[in-house]
This record gives C-alpha cells, sequence and structure tokens, in this order.
C-alpha cells in the first residue's frame, strides 16, 4: 500500500494485486493523475528510495488499484456560496475511487546530496488491449463504436454523433490495424467527436463519444468522475470563493496565423470557402478567399511554366501579408463563437472535476471570460486536461482550459 493523508484531510491510496508493497509515510514525495481529451488516462508516483527498496518492487507492468480525494466533505461557507452562485456546480462524493492503472517507465537517480529517488508513470487498463487486424462492413458507425469500446471493457457508455446512422458499405468500409483505442482516437479526428475514456466508482471502465453539440448532456460527469449531480465548475480568484491559486490566459488568433483561426466553410453547391479570423478591439476582421483574383493573376501569366512558378510561390509562402491580396477583408461587430481563448489554473483540488467539463468564471477574471454583454462574446469554456497533484502540500489541480471552438474545431456549443 502507498497511502497519505494530509492534514487538510487529502489523500490518495495505491495498492496492487501484483506486488506486496508498503510505503512508509516518509518516503513519499508526491502523485499525480492526468486525464485529457483523446489521451491515455496517466499519473506518476515519486517516492525517496533509499537502499532502492521500492525499485526492486514497484516493477514494469505490475497493476495498480488508485484512490484520492478527501476524508471528509467540505463544510466551510465558501463551499456553501459556490453552490449558491452556480445552482448546476458539481456535486457528489469526496473521492474518486477504482481508476485502475499499470506500472509503466520506472526510472529513478541518486543526487550530489545522496537522496535516492524512484519514479514511474502508470497508464490506465485501456492501454493494455493490443492490436487487431479486421475489416468493417454491413453495420452502422455508431455500431462499430459501442462494439470496439465493448472489446476494451467499457460498461457504461454515451454513444451521440451526427454520424452515428450512416452504415459502412463496400465503399466505406474501415480496415482496423491498430488497437480499438488507437482505432477511436483516429474515429474521433477524422468524424469530429469528443473522445474519453474513464472509471466508475467501482472499477469499470466508462466511456463518452459524442459530437461536440451533444456536450450539455448532464451525464457526462458522472460517466467520468463519478459525479451525483451538477454540471459546470465556478472558478473565482481572490474574491469570494477563491478557489483559484494562480492562472495565465491568451489568446492565439492573430494576424501571425496562430490558433484556429482559419475555416474552410464548404457551400450548398460543395464548394469551399476559406475564411481567416483576425481579432481587431471589439471586432474581427474576415479575410475570404477571393477565388476569382487568383484566378485572374494566373491568366496575366504568359506561359504554363510561369503558372506553375507562381502557384508554388503561393504554396511555399507561409507569411499571411504576402498572399493578403487574395482575400476579402469582412468587419464582423459580433464576435464568432471560438476566438483562441486558453487558460492555464492551479486551484484547490476537487476529485470530481474530470475532462471534458464545463467551466464558468466570476467578476474576478477578465470581461472575455465571463462577459458583461452576452451578445458580444458568446462563449463556452471547457477543461481539456486536468491533472490532480497530492503531496505533503496538500491537494492541488491543474486545469488547461479552451474556449469551445478552439478545443473542438469550429462547433458552437
Amino acid at each position: 500500500m502507498i497511502n497519505l493523508v494530509n492534514q487538510d484531510s487529502s489523500f490518495f491510496n495505491i495498492t496492487s494485486g501484483d506486488v506486496d508493497i508498503t510505503v512508509l509515510n516518509e518516503d513519499i514525495i508526491s502523485f499525480t493523475y492526468e486525464e485529457e481529451m483523446s489521451r491515455y488516462n496517466s499519473g506518476t508516483i515519486s517516492l525517496y528510495d533509499d537502499g532502492n527498496k521500492y525499485s526492486k518492487i514497484l516493477r514494469l507492468g505490475a497493476r495498480l488499484n488508485i484512490s484520492f480525494g478527501y476524508l471528509r466533505a467540505d463544510q466551510s461557507l465558501k463551499n456553501k456560496l459556490v453552490k449558491t452562485l452556480n445552482p448546476n456546480e458539481l456535486d457528489g462524493g469526496t473521492a474518486r475511487t477504482g481508476i485502475r492503472g499499470v506500472v509503466q517507465s520506472p526510472s529513478g537517480g541518486g543526487s550530489n546530496t545522496g537522496v535516492v529517488t524512484y519514479n514511474c508513470n502508470f497508464f490506465g487498463n485501456e492501454y493494455l488491449k493490443g492490436k487487431e487486424y479486421k475489416v468493417y462492413v454491413g453495420i452502422s458507425r455508431g455500431q462499430l463504436v459501442r462494439q470496439l469500446l465493448q472489446e476494451i471493457g467499457a460498461t457504461n457508455v454515451l454513444i451521440n454523433f451526427t454520424r452515428q446512422n450512416e452504415i459502412l458499405n463496400e465503399d466505406t468500409q474501415i480496415m482496423q490495424r491498430e488497437t480499438n483505442y488507437r482505432l477511436l482516437l483516429r474515429f474521433a479526428r477524422e468524424w469530429r467527436t469528443v473522445f474519453r475514456i474513464s472509471y466508475d466508482p467501482a472499477g469499470n471502465l466508462t466511456a463518452l463519444f459524442v459530437s461536440p453539440s451533444f456536450l450539455q448532456s448532464t451525464s457526462i460527469p458522472k460517466l467520468m468522475s463519478g459525479a451525483i449531480g451538477g454540471d459546470t465548475v465556478l472558478l473565482d480568484y481572490k474574491g469570494s470563493i477563491n478557489n483559484v491559486i494562480e492562472y495565465t490566459w491568451a489568446n492565439k488568433a492573430g494576424e501571425g496565423g496562430q490558433g484556429d483561426n482559419v475555416r474552410i466553410v464548404q457551400g450548398a453547391d460543395g464548394n469551399p470557402t476559406f475564411l481567416r479570423y483576425v481579432t481587431s478591439g471589439e471586432t474581427v476582421k474576415v479575410y475570404k478567399l477571393n477565388e476569382d483574383r487568383i484566378k485572374n493573376k494566373l491568366r496575366g501569366a504568359k506561359n504554363f511554366q510561369d503558372r506553375n512558378k507562381l502557384i508554388k510561390e503561393w504554396l511555399n509562402t507561409d507569411d499571411f501579408e504576402q498572399v493578403k491580396w487574395a482575400f476579402d477583408p469582412i468587419e464582423q461587430s459580433t464576435a464568432p463563437q471560438g476566438l483562441g481563448y486558453t487558460m492555464n489554473v492551479k486551484m484547490l483540488g476537487n476529485p470530481l472535476l474530470s475532462a471534458p467539463l464545463k467551466i464558468l468564471f466570476t467578476e474576478t477574471f477578465p470581461v472575455w471570460f465571463n462577459p458583461k454583454n452576452d451578445k458580444t462574446h458568446i462563449v463556452n469554456y471547457y477543461a481539456r486536461k486536468v491533472t490532480h497533484t497530492i503531496d505533503r502540500s496538500g491537494y492541488k489541480m491543474d486545469l488547461a482550459i479552451m474556449d469551445a471552438f478552439t478545443m473542438y474545431g469550429g462547433s458552437l456549443l
């Protein structure tokens, strides 16, 4: 058993059916558990290892049973206030249980002061399944996703995406040459869906495979963390709730081409339209590709070789200013959903907070995270990645938050 209990009642507990291990409290450095969209569940364990005793026992491939959270419920006034300010605040037990992991990448070392340490990563059980070689035809995409999740071992799943009723025929059949998990990751990218695997309190695998427009489902927190109610978390920095320790934010859209600021929109006639978004104060400047302008410039070339030279020159250009002549600028007074906003937050631990989860902000944050004018900034924010860390200083979390458009590639949530 590896077990640590802090004065704030935060704890983590790790046992194994494969190895017999008892770790002294004074040897524990830290424990982390990381949950991220379209990534294996993973974590780390760090220990002081004088005599190299733990490196002999916590070997590669050892299976772990993990739980963490708080031993006592939070009865503070701040906790009661957050539920008043946010009626949909995440609610449930005080701990996460049933998490399964497999030891990977053990490492260690000794410092020049004589301190010896042992570290290891662990991945979720979904990592264990081997490659499959199959061809799928004659079933719908939704049936295929359900079948793959069942083969992984997911017993409680939420599947709801726009293409789930399409039947795979001879022309659209799917060939598998990877693990089920890798295949589902590929589907998530190609079919523009949200995919993640987690655990319920009994240790069973749960799964989410939905289109971004269905992320409002109140059953998602229950699937991902075992919450019994609520579907949002309210963040506050140095205010009445004060659950955020520190944060940084950025907007990655702009002239330099960072962020998701180029969209390809397919019209009713099947022809694509290329739109480039650039923020400018309270307005957004949209650059629409003018294909006729490009055709006219090509017609001015003397011969076929000159045309090819022009096309090659344009394709190799990475500076938007050099090809700006091919776009028509359009001013929009109302910002579209998703302009590359991201935020990294360090906050007090909450075992029920998992990815993906909708994040709300108090007025202690910049206005674009808590807008005064909903008509100007209609943006939902979601936790893309959650890292739980427990050490002797207590239980903290790091969140990677994105606006809905940046996170899911253009869906208006």
